[in-house]
């Protein structure tokens, strides 16, 4: 899957379109095992949004249950055992927390939130830039319209906040900045633009 991303991420920067030095990368579900991999085994990206999260060694398969446990272990995960830790080196973004220096969004749903806490609680406390949303009443995939056209909004706020410097004028939208803009490697205020969906404003 990364060799298939690369080769086409090549092909589009080669266009001329694209600058290979402000890209990000977003993905749900098997799309977000995607987005962990490439920002642990690449440096291809700035930032991310995930529709999902996380893979991981702990809470992954402690919020499934042993059920859920026993069938990834079939397919040869290993989870609580000799050699987790090795096994999931490529994959864990807890494993990677020294090299991973990329801003994470995470928008999922509150049936199962409870499965990247590890990787949200290790990434908060070790000051990298994370937010997660919880969506009420939801499953893995949204159903929910107004929740679809918030998790769009705010994934093209974040991406157009950490590649661009520009965030939305609208006032309801103050408080989401005032934390981004605390997080680690934030444009500084002086670099950011007010964007009211038409132009920019001074």
């Amino acid at each position: 899957v990364q060799s298939s991303l690369e080769i086409a991420l090549e092909l589009a920067i080669e266009t001329g379109a694209v600058d290979a030095g402000r890209m990000g990368m977003s993905g749900f579900s098997d799309g977000g095992s995607t987005v962990q991999w490439a920002l642990i085994n690449s440096d291809l990206f700035q930032v991310a949004s995930m529709g999902s999260c996380c893979e991981d060694m702990y809470s992954y398969p402690t919020a499934a249950g042993p059920r859920f446990t026993n069938f990834v272990r079939a397919m040869g995960y290993r989870h609580f055992e000799p050699g987790t830790e090795e096994f999931w080196k490529p994959m864990s973004l807890i494993l990677n927390v020294d090299t991973v220096d990329v801003p994470i969004l995470i928008q999922t749903g509150d049936s199962e939130y409870e499965g990247g806490l590890d990787v949200i609680e290790t990434y908060s406390h070790r000051g990298r830039a994370i937010e997660l949303y919880v969506l009420e009443n939801e499953t893995h995939v949204k159903w929910q319209p107004a929740h679809r056209q918030a998790i769009y909004e705010r994934s093209t706020e974040w991406f157009e906040f950490w590649l661009m410097d520009r965030i939305n004028c609208d006032p309801a939208r103050a408080q989401q900045y005032r934390r981004w803009s605390e997080m680690e490697g934030a444009p500084s205020p002086e670099e950011l633009q007010c964007f009211d969906g038409r132009s920019l404003l001074p």
